[in-house]
């Protein structure tokens, strides 16, 4: 809004001048004020005008001698340039926020979906090795049950009727013989059982482990006696190299478990008149154990697979048949025990079985 005051006309006496103005720009046709002192203009939009005043003569007649003034009416601020540039900066950037947010949002959402898809992956890919480890020990208990247990029993059966029918009158040199065959076969067929049990139990997770303060040559020292029969049959040495003390951190029961398991294949896969060395010592916070033997041995795929529950057993070298379950839960008590265990070949030739049980709680 613009206002312009009048200020040297007396519009109340007839014999004054009288005057008209226009805006040039805005009014069309001159205006012819009555009394009136102030002229104002609204809505006038920005540029530039002319605003120009006429006044009669003395004569009464329109004067060619004009009055103006220039008048410039600027746009208010948010109509200028630096405003509109200003404010579509603003906006541009706000949109682009917008879009900004959004898009981390739908990142965000992605990578949350991602991860939820890669964990259902994880754990469906964890069942089906579960349920293929479930498989392959169901496989293998009724494997077991089926040949490596039914087959000794048939065999001292069969000794046993044989001794026991009237109508073979046997040697007793060959009564004692056939004794001695079932009584191998026996104990072949107690330890298959005593291992199927062992592991059937820690597969079930009812195998408790309460390791403490133990006197691990006593349990090698009793380990060794019990093999002791079975070694001298096949004319093989065992030699103990430990000190009379020896006490690390252990479940007694379990590394007991896995003593005579390990040396019990020893004696299996020893040939006849080689030798079997027990070895332990401290080293720093843990007790090495080594049992070695000069037997059949075994190479790096063999190795490999030895602590695999699928893995194809081999007999004796006295023909002694094993259900394959002895190092892999070997592996699971030492491992109950925060220990480790490992296979190496031996030189010249056998295997070297080692294991650690900690010194210290």
């Amino acid at each position: 809004m613009i206002s312009i005051r009048f200020t040297s006309i007396n519009f109340t006496n007839p014999n004054q001048q009288r005057y008209r103005y226009k805006l040039e720009g805005f009014d069309e046709q001159w205006v012819y004020p009555q009394d009136e002192k102030v002229v104002t203009y609204t809505n006038l939009q920005p540029e530039t005008y002319l605003f120009m005043v006429e006044t009669t003569d003395k004569n009464g007649l329109w004067s060619e001698l004009r009055s103006s003034v220039s008048l410039t009416i600027k746009p208010p601020f948010w109509m200028t340039i630096p405003f509109l540039i200003v404010a579509s900066v603003l906006i541009f950037t706000f949109i682009y926020l917008i879009s900004w947010a959004r898009s981390r949002v739908l990142i965000i959402r992605q990578k949350q979906l991602e991860q939820i898809i890669s964990e259902r992956t994880n754990e469906l890919l964890q069942k089906n090795q579960e349920l293929e480890k479930s498989n392959q020990t169901k496989n293998k208990f009724f494997s077991i049950i089926s040949h490596d247990l039914r087959s000794p029993f048939s065999g001292v059966l069969g000794i046993l009727e044989l001794l026991n029918d009237p109508e073979h009158e046997l040697e007793h040199k060959t009564q004692k013989q056939l004794l001695n065959s079932a009584k191998v076969s026996a104990n072949n067929t107690f330890e298959l059982m005593e291992n199927l049990l062992i592991w059937a139990r820690s597969q079930m997770n009812k195998s408790d482990c309460s390791p403490r303060l133990n006197n691990l040559s006593e349990l090698l020292v009793k380990s060794i006696e019990l093999k002791k029969v079975a070694a001298e049959q096949k004319e093989i040495t065992l030699i103990a190299k430990f000190p009379e003390k020896l006490e690390a951190y252990f479940d007694s029961n379990m590394i007991d478990t896995v003593i005579r398991n390990i040396l019990s294949n020893a004696v299996k896969f020893s040939e006849p008149g080689g030798k079997i060395v027990i070895l332990a010592e401290a080293q720093k916070e843990e007790v090495i154990v080594q049992i070695a033997d000069s037997g059949i041995g075994l190479n790096e795929e063999e190795i490999g697979k030895l602590f695999k529950i699928d893995k194809e057993t081999r007999r004796g070298t006295g023909g002694e048949k094993g259900t394959g379950l002895g190092l892999i839960i070997c592996k699971e008590f030492i491992e109950k025990n925060f220990g480790r265990i490992w296979v190496t070949p031996n030189s010249p030739k056998g295997t070297v079985v080692h294991f650690t049980i900690p010194v210290k709680k």
